[in-house]
């Protein structure tokens, strides 16, 4: 793995946010977010995305009068100051959530007939971002959120503290702090195997896990 693949992670999410947005390429949720017909939605969602997708066109047509009026210089001057750093943020957090949530060397993937729904919920960890736990309502908690799909955010943690005990061995959490678990992430786990129903994150300088 060259230098420049290991940058994938810090810039692709500030494009791949977006395009996710509009085409997903998620099995569970496939389609745009911008369209009610996406199979995504409900139909009782319908009026809901159509209201979001129109705010966000009469948003976009707001900042293009003000372009037109105020010229090109005045509109890159306050977008960067008061929309794209605030993105930057948001989508960076989001992206580094998603991949702790995701990546640990510790926890098996499977494939083929060795997968079945639980064991492929359970490959995830739950971990502890301090403070900001209840600001992004208790976001940690993302075996219980794996395994109940449609639980309310609010029932979250006592979920998890009820099937723990249920669970044993095949839980999975972490109480290192956030930047510890994602230096060791970052340079550990970098693909998994392409052989093997039961595979661990190798890194890309040294194998070292085996298959299974």
């Amino acid at each position: 793995m060259v230098w420049y693949e290991k940058l994938l992670p810090f810039y692709i999410p500030l494009v791949a946010y977006p395009v996710y947005l509009f085409r997903s390429s998620s099995p569970l949720r496939k389609g745009s977010h911008f369209l009610p017909s996406s199979p995504m939605f409900k139909k009782s969602e319908k009026w809901d995305v159509i209201t979001s997708t129109s705010l966000m066109i009469v948003m976009v047509g707001f900042l293009g009068f003000i372009t037109y009026q105020f010229g090109w210089l005045f509109f890159l001057k306050y977008y960067f100051k008061y929309y794209f750093m605030p993105y930057f943020v948001f989508v960076m957090w989001l992206d580094l959530v998603t991949y702790l949530h995701h990546t640990e060397a510790d926890i098996p993937w499977y494939r083929g007939e060795d997968w079945y729904f639980l064991k492929g919920a359970l490959s995830t960890i739950d971990r502890d971002y301090g403070f900001i736990n209840p600001i992004h309502h208790n976001i940690g908690t993302h075996v219980a959120h794996h395994i109940f799909l449609n639980m309310p955010h609010y029932h979250l943690k006592t979920a998890t503290e009820a099937i723990k005990p249920l669970l044993g061995d095949y839980y999975h959490c972490s109480d290192e702090p956030i930047w510890k678990s994602f230096i060791q992430s970052y340079w550990s786990c970098h693909f998994v195997p392409d052989n093997g129903s039961k595979v661990y994150y190798q890194s890309g300088w040294k194998a070292d896990k085996t298959v299974d």
